[in-house]
């Protein structure tokens, strides 16, 4: 039944996901960086985070697209979605000195919760397209 759950829906919604937000970042990336440093995370690894969130937001969207790659893209997803998602419930519970804030575009709109729901919805979708890619490769596989 799994294998004929289609996950191309899943991996276009998270390929405009990583894209949007990706560029986003990089158009203005002075601002992007400068609400980075920010947040309360040391120094060293802002500075670190700064480039790899877009590229890696980046390479995603490139593993997603590329078939023989695309199940360990979609674990990194979810991995990657997952961290922002917990984050975000951090956030949520104030474990932080103060609220940070340096979402891209759209979502800079959107309340703490509103945002931590969108994580939720897509580091679900995620996960269910790497439990429907790596079923489909296994059935086959045999």
């Amino acid at each position: 039944m799994i294998r004929k759950i289609p996950v191309e829906p899943i991996v276009a919604l998270l390929v405009a996901l990583f894209v949007y937000t990706a560029l986003s970042k990089l158009i203005d990336f002075p601002k992007f960086s400068g609400e980075m440093h920010n947040q309360p995370l040391p120094r060293w690894l802002t500075n670190i985070l700064v480039f790899f969130i877009p590229a890696s937001e980046m390479i995603l969207a490139v593993m997603l697209l590329t078939k023989s790659v695309r199940l360990y893209g979609l674990l990194f997803s979810f991995a990657l979605l997952l961290v922002f998602t917990i984050y975000t419930g951090m956030i949520l519970l104030r474990s932080f000195d103060y609220i940070p804030c340096s979402c891209a575009g759209i979502f800079s709109r959107m309340s703490w919760s509103t945002h931590l729901i969108v994580n939720v919805i897509f580091t679900t979708l995620a996960l269910l397209g790497f439990l429907i890619e790596r079923r489909r490769q296994e059935w086959f596989a045999s």
